[in-house]
């Protein structure tokens, strides 16, 4: 994500942040959807191995895909390096060797993105957006965790799980294009009111949970699957938007949008981790009293 960030600062107005970062987003939440389908249709008709065997197939083409289109782009930039160059052989007898010329460079990096860190962290605004992103952590458990819960709690089969599963990201994709229409259809005068949106949404995230919370254990599997796409669609928005653009927004001086984006979702995987143990190891004492407590979690962080 960090890497497509970079993308879009360098491509797209400020005032089109919204637009790239939706479209984005839309693209990796329908991936992710048809990703959970094909486990739920191959682990009914081939079992585990054959699912197993049908992610890394797939793995495998879209890697050789992905080589591809960057070997492409790799010859295309050479080929224009190579009209574009200028040999200068006085400076390049004077260079200094590769190896201290490399050292040099990796020092200063460091250097500059130290320097970068102490300046983003140095603002107030960038410790609330770490304490969104601390706050989205029992939100994120919820989608991941949701297929498990519902494997344990309410007897769902492994293929129902694999569907309700991608319930979750199906709810975000269409969330992610519900912001894109209205960010292109009101334009830049729409940023204040899609924050309002947001704060709306997140107390749908917020409601979500707690309904599973007091419902009873003899829900259906498509009300479980809608459940989490309404959750989904509540808090993606939350998810992608407030982070990103500050990152970019605190980032567009030095272009280190990217670099911001990347430190603050390392903070925020460092206390995902830490919940997640937590979840693990109240799911081996009771699988009820950990479903109860992700639950509360999460509707506490979302409001």
């Amino acid at each position: 994500w960090p890497a497509a960030v970079r993308i879009l600062a360098d491509h797209l107005a400020s005032a089109q942040w919204e637009v790239g970062i939706c479209a984005i987003g839309v693209a990796s939440r329908v991936g992710s959807f048809f990703t959970s389908e094909i486990v739920a249709l191959t682990s009914t008709a081939l079992g585990w191995r054959g699912t197993i065997c049908t992610l890394v197939v797939l793995m495998l083409l879209v890697a050789l895909v992905m080589r591809a289109i960057l070997c492409c782009a790799r010859e295309r930039r050479l080929l224009s390096e190579h009209f574009g160059r200028v040999y200068d052989e006085e400076s390049l007898e004077a260079r200094r060797p590769p190896l201290l010329e490399m050292l040099d460079f990796v020092i200063a990096r460091c250097t500059a993105n130290l320097h970068g860190l102490l300046f983003f962290f140095s603002m107030p605004d960038s410790w609330l957006i770490v304490f969104l992103i601390i706050c989205q952590q029992p939100l994120w458990a919820f989608g991941d965790f949701l297929g498990t819960f519902a494997y344990d709690v309410y007897d769902v089969s492994p293929s129902w799980c694999a569907s309700i599963d991608g319930a979750y990201p199906l709810g975000q994709a269409l969330g992610l294009v519900c912001g894109l229409v209205f960010v292109l259809v009101a334009g830049m005068r729409a940023r204040f009111s899609l924050y309002i949106a947001i704060a709306t949404l997140s107390l749908g995230s917020a409601i979500v949970p707690m309904v599973l919370l007091h419902a009873p254990r003899s829900l259906s599997s498509w009300v479980l699957a809608g459940l989490a796409g309404c959750q989904g669609f509540c808090s993606v928005l939350l998810d992608y938007v407030p982070t990103t653009i500050w990152a970019m927004y605190a980032g567009r001086l030095r272009g280190e949008g990217a670099h911001y984006l990347g430190a603050l979702y390392s903070l925020g995987y460092a206390f995902s981790s830490i919940l997640n143990y937590h979840l693990g190891h109240l799911r081996n004492t009771s699988l009820t009293h950990a479903f109860r407590n992700e639950m509360i979690y999460a509707s506490i962080a979302a409001l």
